[in-house]
């Protein structure tokens, strides 16, 4: 049973500054945590802010190119990924619109794995509503490793879905993937690991769109577990 202290005994809380700047030099929180804490706070961190990267917009310009090498520029992108994560997510956030739909789908595709700033994760929730099937699901992936509920439903609607996965190897059609992440990021099945076509999973459909509807005010993100958890 909790304990009630009666405010005369409560200690006053610290400034929200000093909150935000404890728990950072505690190393406590990433990059991402650390600007969602200042956001709920209601202050400012001074945090490095990201810039679009030529080379990166190079990159993503060799996805366009059918003379390109596309591995070599996975590689070179990968690489960006890895040593310059918030300059990718900037030069993603500026190629979103891009008329290239393969330039576009790896902006989709980089901003899903660097996104940590507010501008970036605005932009990746705006991409569950995108027109293509492969970028939802990018989108979708993206934010479920962020523990965002609310790529559920995004992933639920492509279960009947028979488009391939655009640049995926080895090919895998949307309902497959879609299937993949509810299995991975949920303790809920369905019938979902026993679909091998997309019959199956269709049929399994219903059941994941009546567990979302009477879950989603409920669910919780186990971090330790990367999974969302349904409350008894």
């Amino acid at each position: 049973m909790g304990t009630n202290i009666p405010a005369s005994r409560r200690e006053p809380a610290a400034p929200a500054s000093s909150r935000a700047g404890a728990a950072l030099s505690r190393g406590s929180l990433g990059l991402a945590g650390a600007v969602g804490l200042a956001a709920a706070l209601g202050c400012s961190l001074f945090l490095p802010q990201p810039t679009p990267v030529p080379e990166v917009d190079a990159v993503l310009d060799r996805f366009g190119d059918p003379q390109a090498d596309a591995d070599a520029a996975f590689l070179d992108l990968a690489e960006a990924m890895t040593e310059d994560p918030l300059g990718v997510e900037a030069t993603a956030l500026g190629r979103l619109d891009d008329p290239n739909p393969e330039v576009r789908l790896m902006a989709v595709y980089a901003l899903a794995e660097t996104a940590s700033t507010p501008a970036g994760l605005r932009a990746l929730r705006q991409e569950l509503d995108a027109e293509d099937p492969t970028e939802r699901a990018l989108a979708a992936e993206g934010l479920l490793r962020r523990g965002e509920s609310q790529a559920l439903p995004v992933l639920i609607g492509l279960l009947d879905d028979e488009t391939p996965l655009r640049g995926a190897e080895p090919p895998v059609d949307m309902w497959g993937f879609a299937s993949e992440l509810l299995l991975r990021y949920t303790d809920r099945d369905f019938g979902l690991s026993t679909a091998e076509s997309i019959a199956a999973a269709s049929e399994a459909k219903p059941a994941w769109e009546q567990w979302w509807q009477s879950s989603a005010e409920t669910i919780e993100w186990n971090e330790d577990e990367q999974q969302f958890r349904s409350l008894p």
